[in-house]
């Protein structure tokens, strides 16, 4: 039989309240519906003529994965 160790003694909690009149410090965001760029010395042009094309080789990308958690053994496809 496997002896297990002792529990650890209880943490002391600290309690944390609010206060009355904390509304008033309450940080409040804008809800943005979108952004606009705006440049100052007009439009701005792409030229992507001198780029070479980018491929991407998918017998390097994984078709399988594997999910899991340090506080788990399962895992999941």
């Amino acid at each position: 039989m496997v002896k297990q160790a002792a529990p650890p003694p209880p943490v002391n909690l600290t309690h944390i309240r609010l206060y009355r009149e904390a509304e008033k410090y309450e940080i409040t965001f804008p809800n943005i519906t979108g952004y606009r760029m705006e440049s100052l010395e007009g439009e701005l042009k792409y030229d992507f003529s001198n780029i070479e094309n980018y491929e991407i080789d998918l017998s390097a990308t994984p078709i399988i994965t594997n999910l899991a958690t340090a506080f788990s053994p399962e895992e999941v496809e």
